[in-house]
């Protein structure tokens, strides 16, 4: 019987030293992540700063030129990507939505912890729901891309 509670009481130990050497590299890995946000993340952000404004660009590119891109479709393919326009449809839902929709028992697309709107289930609706709260549903252009990507 000692035999099997010295067995136990080993391995107690040894979980009890497995976890706190799992916990002590835990807690190296997160030093050195933190330390490689602060030494690259500077530059990172410049980058992605950067790179948005590129996007940007190349969509009001696309937006000016529209004629000349989609007059015939909505896919343009080119040597380093493809140009895409379309449409979606969006609502637009106004300040006093919460009180209409309570109003009218709707309550599925209220989220309680901060009494507001819950856009995704709002978006859903039909018409009339949307005209009963005071949204509505319009039809906005769309100017995407899609890089190919080449592998280094």
């Amino acid at each position: 019987m000692t035999d099997v509670k010295n067995k136990a009481n080993e391995l107690l130990i040894k979980i009890r030293k497995g976890r706190r050497a799992l916990e002590s590299k835990r807690d190296e890995i997160d030093r050195m992540i933190r330390e490689i946000r602060e030494m690259h993340g500077p530059r990172a952000r410049e980058l992605k700063a950067r790179v948005d404004g590129l996007e940007k660009d190349l969509v009001k590119h696309m937006k000016r030129n529209k004629a000349v891109f989609f007059t015939d479709t909505d896919e343009v393919a080119l040597d380093e990507g493809v140009l895409l326009h379309g449409h979606d449809d969006k609502v637009r839902i106004p300040k006093n939505a919460a009180s209409q929709i309570a109003l009218h028992g709707w309550t599925e697309a209220l989220r309680y912890a901060d009494p507001t709107v819950d856009r995704a289930t709002v978006e859903k609706w039909p018409e009339e729901r949307l005209a009963a709260i005071g949204a509505e549903r319009k039809r906005v252009e769309t100017f995407e891309f899609e890089i190919k990507e080449v592998k280094p």
